[in-house]
C-alpha cells in the first residue's frame, strides 16, 4: 500500500480557498522540515505556460481537472514510506470541489481513490481580506473575482464535510502565526 494510502503515515492537508495563503504557510512548513506535497494544480499551470501548452483552467476545465486528479494520485501514492509525516498542499478532495464548483460530475476513479486515502486532519484557511485579492505573490492578477474565489472556498468546505474530514479552521493572521498553531496540532498527533 502506498504512503497518502497508509494508515500508519500522518498526512495533513493545508486547504482553503484562492488567495488563503495555503503555499506561503506549506512553504514555511517546508523550511521548518516537513516533507510537503506541492499543488499539483499550480504545477500543472506552470508546466504548461512553459510549453507553451493550451490546457489551463481557463481553456478546459474538465481536462484540466482530469490531469490534476491523476497527478495527485500519483503524488499522494509516492511520497516515501520513510517519512513520518506528509503535508499536503490541496488532495483529492479539492478535486471534487473544484469539479461541483464547475458543474462537472466526478470521476469514478477519484472517488474510489478517495475512500483509500486517509487524512489525519484538514487545515482549512480562512481567505485573506480583498484588499491582498488583486494579484498573486507573484504579481500576476487572478484568473478571478473575490466574490468567485468566495463560492469557491465555500464549495472546498462543504466538500471536505460530506467527505467527513477531520477540518480545523485557521484565521486569518501572519504566516508565522497561522503555521506555529498548524505545527503544534501536527506534533500532537506524532
Amino acid at each position: 500500500m502506498s504512503p497518502a494510502f497508509d494508515t500508519n503515515m500522518k498526512i495533513f492537508v493545508i486547504t482553503g480557498g484562492p488567495c488563503s495563503g495555503k503555499t506561503e504557510v506549506v512553504n514555511e512548513l517546508k523550511r521548518r522540515g516537513y516533507y510537503v506535497v506541492r499543488e499539483v494544480a499550480l504545477y500543472l499551470i506552470e508546466k504548461e505556460a512553459k510549453n507553451k501548452g493550451n490546457i489551463f483552467p481557463w481553456t478546459n476545465i474538465k481536462k484540466f481537472m482530469d490531469r490534476v486528479y491523476k497527478l495527485q494520485v500519483i503524488w499522494e501514492k509516492k511520497i516515501p514510506k520513510t517519512k513520518n509525516t506528509a503535508i499536503l498542499d490541496r488532495s483529492l478532495i479539492d478535486c471534487v470541489a473544484y469539479y461541483d464548483n464547475n458543474g462537472i460530475i466526478t470521476p469514478r476513479e477519484l472517488e474510489k481513490a478517495i475512500h483509500k486515502v486517509n487524512y489525519d486532519k484538514i487545515f482549512f484557511l480562512e481567505m485573506l481580506p480583498k484588499k491582498y485579492w488583486n494579484k498573486t505573490k507573484g504579481g500576476k492578477p487572478r484568473g478571478q473575482t473575490y466574490e468567485q474565489g468566495q463560492k469557491l472556498h465555500k464549495k472546498i468546505k462543504e466538500v471536505y464535510k460530506k467527505y467527513k474530514q477531520d477540518i480545523l479552521q485557521i484565521s486569518f493572521m501572519s504566516i508565522r502565526q497561522r503555521t506555529d498553531i498548524i505545527e503544534k496540532h501536527i506534533l500532537s498527533k506524532k
